[in-house]
């Protein structure tokens, strides 16, 4: 319970601080869809408010709890303390891990040469797998689903450009966008 309070200030802190710097970032003159303060408002103001979700919660959870038990705060507090033990869980699925450490890797060095599509394609495909899903049509629906919806956010909605890889791959790519 203290950890989500610790949590839900700090969180609140941070958001609120950053999102008056984010506030602050001046207009560029280029004619782009979104201004270029727009994503970090609306990141930190998404934080800000998940942070105030979160200290209301645990403001509420603590007091429904005093008042069922029925003890003082400094009773509760003192119980608390003596009741605290470190816990670390045990890392259930080690090869999943480091599976998906080498997949990012591999991703992120063959983005350049493959392209976004085939790198991202690639990518989720194999990560999905390694998290259990096993079966053909929801791997390669997930993987092209996704791929689809970065490339039609990034190039139409936001007009950025994604690595369209080198050879046969950047023509593949000059194909979709």
């Amino acid at each position: 319970m203290k950890s989500n309070l610790v949590i839900a200030i700090v969180t609140i802190v941070f958001s609120f601080f950053f999102l008056i710097q984010a506030i602050q970032i001046p207009d560029s003159r280029a004619q782009t869809a979104v201004p270029p303060n727009f994503w970090p408002t609306f990141i930190l103001s998404l934080m800000l408010v998940l942070g105030i979700i979160l200290l209301a919660k645990t403001l509420i959870e603590a007091r429904m709890q005093k008042r069922e038990s029925g003890q003082t705060e400094t009773e509760q507090t003192v119980e608390e303390e003596e009741h605290v033990s470190v816990y670390e869980p045990e890392l259930k699925y080690p090869f999943r891990l480091w599976a998906i450490i080498l997949s990012l890797t591999v991703f992120i060095i063959t983005l350049p040469y493959l392209g976004f599509i085939l790198a991202s394609l690639l990518f989720i495909l194999v990560v999905s797998w390694v998290m259990g899903v096993k079966k053909w049509i929801p791997l390669l629906g997930a993987s092209v689903i996704s791929t689809a919806v970065f490339v039609f956010i990034f190039t139409k909605l936001l007009h950025l450009p994604l690595p369209r890889g080198v050879g046969f791959f950047r023509e593949l790519s000059l194909f979709f966008y």
